[in-house]
């Protein structure tokens, strides 16, 4: 019997039955396109629109009579109500974790109460798939190295970096994809510096202080693409780098 995880709890503690589950092998991929006057059809673009992912489980559940089945549904508050993202996964996969929320409320829970069965909904708003399994990779000194993405979309890699010497600077550049990004001021020796490339933070580890005012406007967050990818650390203006350590942290992600 197929079963799931949310949240860090076991669907099996809660359904009698898992009846099916609709889990799209892909969220809905939408090629943009501009329409050009007075000409037949439009030019696709190189973008694609990624949608959001619906997952849809139909479930049984069993009570000893009406006011049973009814407590039981009302208990399912705890297990799906969240108001952040959680983690969904399945037995027949694994390997794959959504971040997703439960949708649709007391009606679709009705609907369980009076029949004993009936259909919930996630809603997975990052829509991709990600490796239960982060990324690890310490690169020492070298200033120089390679990542290896190995999921079918771009990944979003944390850097820790700590200096062996102050530095006026800190670049990290993407020689794969050409994508650069520079930390415009000082740093001192043996403080770790954070770049988060997911959500854009760039802060001191021992404090958390954000110095996103240091970065330079033509810096990017950038992606590692598909594939492997030769990352350079920079902090001088030869091209050097002055480096004590160098982490590497990400999670592969799939369609």
């Amino acid at each position: 019997m197929r079963y799931f995880f949310f949240g860090g709890k076991d669907s099996r503690d809660y359904f009698d039955f898992i009846n099916y589950i609709h889990r799209p092998y892909m969220p809905p991929v939408e090629v943009l396109s501009v329409k050009v006057p007075n000409r037949a059809g439009a030019i696709a673009t190189k973008k694609n629109d990624i949608g959001i992912r619906e997952i849809k489980v139909g479930i049984t559940l069993m009570g000893l009579n009406d006011a049973d089945l009814r407590t039981k549904v009302r208990e399912l508050s705890q297990f799906l109500i969240y108001k952040e993202d959680q983690d969904l996964y399945f037995s027949d996969e694994v390997n794959r974790v959504y971040k997703a929320r439960f949708v649709g409320g007391g009606e679709k829970l009705e609907e369980v109460a009076a029949m004993g069965e009936g259909e919930i909904t996630f809603i997975c708003f990052n829509p991709f798939a990600f490796s239960n399994a982060e990324k690890t990779q310490n690169s020492g000194t070298a200033q120089e190295f390679v990542l290896s993405n190995n999921g079918s979309v771009e990944a979003f890699p944390v850097f820790r970096f700590v200096p062996s010497a102050d530095v006026p600077f800190i670049k990290i550049k993407n020689l794969t994809t050409g994508k650069t990004f520079l930390y415009n001021a000082g740093w001192s020796t043996g403080n770790p510096f954070i770049v988060d490339m997911n959500i854009n933070r760039v802060y001191l580890e021992t404090t958390g202080v954000n110095y996103m005012k240091d970065i330079t406007l033509d810096s990017d967050f950038w992606s590692l693409a598909i594939g492997n990818n030769t990352i350079r650390i920079e902090t001088a203006l030869n091209g050097t780098a002055s480096i004590t350590s160098m982490r590497s942290t990400w999670t592969d992600r799939f369609y």
